[in-house]
């Protein structure tokens, strides 16, 4: 019996074609353009200088975004970009987010530094159901044969005694000695 597929074959990628590509033509594929943290960091600020980028950070940090969102979407997209490494642009996120500092300050009066970290309740599991369904629907697993299984083995779970021998080695019958 051939079985229906639930997921979309075209959005998903092809097993093997990272392989097809010619190497060299990603930027990570190639050594970067700079090692040295001051030229990173020149190049960043020389950047950031700029009269219409000075604006548009100063739009976005009045509009509630933390400056090291802004540092690490910046050192990211260099490394994206082949301009340094992934090591480097976690060196570099500090420094950035003082020349962004300095750029907001005096213009911006809520000046958000870090995201907040939000305070979490422990989750139920029929709560994280609900969730996962909502946020992420092609994550969810709607297989109703893999859902009669798991509710099988949970009531078989539920139905042991609790006072069953555990082990390979055989008790010896009660009363007796």
């Amino acid at each position: 019996m051939i079985e229906k597929f639930d997921t979309d074959l075209l959005t998903e990628s092809i097993p093997g074609s990272s392989w097809a590509l010619e190497p060299g033509t990603l930027p990570m594929d190639r050594p970067p353009a700079t090692v040295d943290l001051k030229e990173a960091f020149y190049s960043i600020s020389d950047n950031l200088n700029k009269k219409r980028t000075k604006r548009n950070i100063v739009k976005i940090v009045n509009a509630g975004i933390s400056i090291s969102s802004i540092a690490e979407t910046l050192t990211k997209q260099g490394v994206n970009e082949g301009a340094f490494t992934p090591d480097l642009a976690e060196m570099l996120n500090i420094p950035v987010m003082m020349k962004i500092f300095q750029i907001v300050d005096g213009k911006v009066s809520n000046i958000k530094i870090f995201n907040e970290m939000l305070e979490l309740e422990e989750m139920d599991d029929e709560e994280f159901l609900d969730v996962q369904q909502k946020m992420a629907p092609n994550n969810v697993n709607s297989d109703p044969k893999i859902d009669a299984l798991e509710q099988k083995m949970n009531d078989s779970l539920e139905n042991m005694e609790e006072d069953t021998p555990q082990g390979f080695m055989p008790l010896p019958e009660k009363g007796v000695k």
